[in-house]
């Protein structure tokens, strides 16, 4: 009664799978050099930054990357790994793993770390690592409501600054002026532009700078760098305001060279050129890229790189809900 139909088996098969069913021996066997291989490439694959486990009490391990999965799946499958993708099986962005034999697991680890392991991460300022709420905000909403001589909301900003092409705050405050919704409308070089780029300068200098507050913990940024992680910035800031943030916040974790600031590249986000600058200038294989905006997200996936969001509505590979959870996903799997 161990074999039914409707398995369709040769006889051949059928007594063979008799003789192993009847061999308690083989069965405890095989079950502890599963269990004894599962752990070992559980232990393996916790040390690859960028790989999130699920337990499991099975013959199989359950994983997700900050990779695309399907891309993922696709290039471990073309490197001879027998891997599942679990996206059409209800488990979208998983990927499932057997406990093979000793040498099946070694080439899959070394193809998971040539393929999956993230090296970098690079950060946006504002709103991600450093809350400008009253200070590059303020300085937006004080400067447009001098020049059109009324109230303006915050609500009025975050419609601009969740437009496609208004990740510089000067253009933000000049649409807002104008009343247009174009970055393409944007005369950088017309006199008005002038006038709201010193009137904004003058307050967020003068008076606002010193309003901003750290979002991440130091501890968030030292435990990166425990795991080899390296770190990188890409602003929209002027060099001079952005060295100025991270020195006074953060002066142990970003040197100059690491900083890709408003004069660093000749193009802006969502453009990606200024998060590939940022790559090769940190000698980075596989970054990431942590952000809160429409052309953080862009960006990211034109560079071809794993967009992490601290803001839910944006179409990212992961979100976090606060910035310092990224000790969860760099080390969530380690001991």
């Amino acid at each position: 009664n161990k074999i039914k139909l409707p398995w369709n088996v040769s006889l051949i098969s059928q007594i063979a799978g008799e003789i192993i069913l009847d061999n308690d021996d083989y069965f405890w066997q095989k079950r502890v050099e599963i269990i004894t291989e599962r752990k070992r490439l559980e232990k393996k694959m916790q040390k690859i930054n960028g790989i999130i486990l699920c337990p499991s009490d099975s013959n199989f391990i359950l994983f997700k990357s900050m990779v695309n999965t399907n891309i993922l799946f696709e290039k471990l499958l073309s490197s001879g790994v027998l891997i599942r993708n679990l996206e059409k099986s209800g488990l979208p962005g998983f990927l499932r793993v057997n406990a093979g034999t000793p040498e099946e697991n070694n080439a899959f680890i070394t193809a998971l770390k040539e393929r999956a392991e993230i090296d970098s991460v690079l950060f946006d300022i504002d709103g991600v690592i450093v809350d400008v709420s009253k200070s590059y905000r303020l300085a937006i909403q004080k400067t447009a409501e001098k020049f059109l001589g009324r109230e303006v909301s915050q609500k009025e900003i975050e419609k601009i600054k969740s437009i496609e092409g208004f990740n510089n705050d000067w253009d933000a405050t000049y649409a807002l002026v104008k009343g247009i919704k174009n970055r393409r409308e944007v005369i950088r070089k017309s006199e008005l532009y002038a006038k709201i780029k010193e009137g904004f300068q003058r307050l967020y200098l003068g008076k606002f700078i010193n309003n901003e507050k750290l979002l991440i913990d130091a501890s968030t940024l030292s435990q990166l760098k425990k795991a080899r992680i390296k770190l990188g910035v890409v602003t929209s800031r002027p060099r001079a305001e952005a060295i100025y943030a991270l020195n006074l916040f953060m002066p142990d974790f970003f040197s100059e060279d690491s900083i890709i600031a408003q004069e660093d590249c000749e193009e802006e986000k969502p453009n990606p050129k200024p998060l590939l600058l940022a790559k090769k200038r940190i000698n980075a294989k596989n970054p990431v890229y942590v952000g809160d905006s429409i052309n953080d997200e862009l960006a990211a996936k034109a560079a071809g790189m794993t967009f992490i969001s601290v803001k839910p509505e944006l179409r990212a590979d992961f979100y976090v809900k606060n910035i310092n959870e990224l000790r969860v996903i760099f080390n969530g799997n380690k001991n």
